[in-house]
């Protein structure tokens, strides 16, 4: 199991955090998709003024997400430690 780079994590919430890329690379896929849709959705329906509350949320979880991106990493590359472990690649 490979473990995450934390400049790679950074970069890809800081540029692509809207579609949920940074999700996608530490395995949250069903978070990524989340986004990603809710991104796409938000866009769309900006014509009928909706739309701008589902940015606005999509604003509020991306700062959010930066408050937890260290703890999640963490989290990440130490299961990553105890797989390879287990597997004796380590």
């Amino acid at each position: 199991m490979p473990y995450k780079d934390t400049t790679a994590a950074w970069l890809l919430w800081l540029f692509l955090g809207a579609f949920g890329a940074h999700h996608f690379y530490l395995g949250r896929t069903s978070w990524g998709v989340a986004y990603a849709v809710g991104f796409v959705l938000s866009w769309l329906l900006v014509v009928v003024i909706i739309g701008f509350f589902g940015l606005i949320a999509l604003f509020v979880l991306w700062i959010v997400d930066a408050t937890q991106m260290s703890q999640r990493l963490l989290r990440h590359n130490a299961h990553a430690y105890a797989v390879n472990r287990s597997l004796g690649l380590v």
